[in-house]
């Protein structure tokens, strides 16, 4: 009798049931070899379960840095390459933080209102020889550079008949005896107190001692109590090189696919034509030493045609994946860079198409709070060697004593002012008048508003005294004084 179709659909439902059981007990199988046997991951061939997780700090650890000198020199030599040949991202990265934090002036810095305008105007101006003397713009940005790329510098202090700095490579930092961990010698009850510095110059297996009071050190990542600074940009390693290798392969597969257009089949053709005209199309040909047979090659341009015979058929397996089924994944590797690097996507790519205006402004926040945290460690910097300069100009250059003035504590008494630039300015109007009533009320000076502005202070307090003397009459030139 034939089945009904309650019987029927009886039937199909159990032989579902039966084959979700067995699914699911294959399923439970596979999972319990993959726990038991460890989990392969294709795009990590040499991860495997001890080094997936690495311990970077244990009890038996005698300092907090959980990095070895090694492991920092391999960091920072990555991050150099990167930025300087391998990557177009680091490089925008680095440079964005140099012109945000930086800019084109640099930070601005400059004695605070002294009783004594003649004093003022004197501290003011010896402090501007030894910039400029020092290339301190320059070296504005190279602390930036040299902090994102390596996570720390050092600057050298040379006392002479003039005070010069210098930087000193990172890898100079070195006790060749290995008695020091990293190069520098500490207090044993107090790690963040630094005795001395040990330089070994690049090659050598000798070092030097330096006192900690010629050496500024600054650390971009690192706690106070690790010796030395862990390169920022060392995160963004696997990214950066995964969103080249995502890119290569996307290029790879568009070049492959525009090579070959047809196939073209000879029907009938005999084995001793087909060699024939294999030796007449072939570009070049090698003897395969382990077969002793000849093998030819062709080059494979754009357009190519592929013949053969009737009797063989080729078939070109191509992966089903289409440029819109990875587009999204190349934007989750870039969004990752971007959170890494601290910086919205739109000024890591160079690409607003994804944002509009609100939106863009609103992501902006993040960028430039990063931008503010490095301005501050660049502001502490400048602050020090601002003091020392002024210490020497006391010490050496017969510079007035003032008070407070305590050259063990790197005080020199001479309170600097520190602008940073301005980091976004989306309407110059609304700034303005934000400025006139903070100034209006006392609170905003004439001298704090031009550095927001980036002008000159003195240069401005010239221009407006000479523009006023014009318009009194007073240092025109007549036509016949002229003669």
């Amino acid at each position: 009798m034939a089945e009904t179709n309650t019987t029927k659909l009886k039937r199909v439902t159990g032989q579902l049931k039966k084959a979700l059981g067995t699914l699911e007990l294959q399923e439970a199988q596979l999972l319990s070899r993959m726990v038991t046997e460890g989990w392969y991951d294709p795009a990590y061939p040499d991860a495997d379960e001890e080094k997936d997780w690495q311990l970077l700090w244990t009890e038996g650890r005698t300092e907090s840095i959980p990095y070895s000198s090694e492991n920092l020199g391999e960091m920072r030599a990555k991050c150099r390459q990167l930025y300087y040949v391998g990557n177009v991202f680091m490089r925008n990265i680095v440079r964005n933080a140099q012109n945000y934090v930086v800019g084109s002036k640099g930070l601005t810095i400059q004695c605070s209102s002294l009783d004594d305008p003649d004093l003022e105007a004197d501290v003011n101006q010896r402090w501007r020889k030894f910039a400029k003397r020092q290339h301190m713009k320059q070296r504005q940005l190279e602390m930036v550079e040299r902090g994102m790329c390596d996570g720390e510098w050092f600057l050298r202090f040379f006392e002479d008949k003039r005070l010069d700095v210098r930087f000193v490579e990172p890898e100079c930092i070195k006790d060749a005896k290995d008695e020091h961990s990293h190069g520098i010698a500490t207090d044993e009850k107090d790690v963040e107190k630094v005795l001395r510095y040990y330089f070994t110059k690049l090659g050598e297996n000798t070092s030097t001692t330096i006192p900690a009071r010629e050496i500024l050190h600054v650390k971009y990542l690192g706690t106070a109590n690790m010796k030395r600074g862990i390169p920022p940009m060392g995160l963004l390693l696997n990214r950066l090189k995964q969103y080249d290798g995502w890119l290569n392969d996307r290029i790879v597969l568009n070049r492959v696919r525009s090579k070959i257009v047809l196939i073209r089949k000879w029907v009938g053709a005999t084995a001793a034509q087909i060699k024939a005209f294999a030796d007449a199309a072939q570009t070049s040909s090698r003897v395969n030493a382990s077969t002793g047979k000849i093998e030819r090659s062709r080059k494979i341009k754009a357009g190519t045609m592929l013949d053969t015979h009737g009797q063989v058929e080729y078939e070109f397996l191509a992966p089903n994946v289409q440029a819109g089924d990875v587009r999204h994944d190349g934007r989750e590797i870039k969004l990752s860079i971007s959170v890494g690097g601290g910086q919205p996507e739109y000024m890591v790519t160079a690409d607003a198409s994804n944002s509009n205006f609100a939106s863009t402004w609103i992501s902006e926040a993040p960028g430039v709070k990063e931008f503010e945290r490095l301005q501050g460690i660049e502001a502490d910097a400048l602050e020090f060697i601002w003091h020392r300069e002024m210490i020497f100009e006391i010490e050496h250059e017969g510079l007035a004593d003032p008070k407070g003035y305590d050259p063990e504590e790197n005080d020199s008494g001479y309170e600097p002012s520190i602008e940073p630039p301005t980091l976004v300015t989306r309407n110059r109007l609304e700034d303005t008048k934000a400025n006139q009533m903070e100034f209006d009320s006392g609170v905003l000076s004439r001298t704090t508003w031009r550095q927001r502005d980036g002008l000159d202070d003195d240069a401005e307090d010239d221009n407006i005294e000479a523009e006023r003397d014009a318009d009194a009459g007073f240092g025109a030139v007549s036509p016949e004084e002229a003669e």
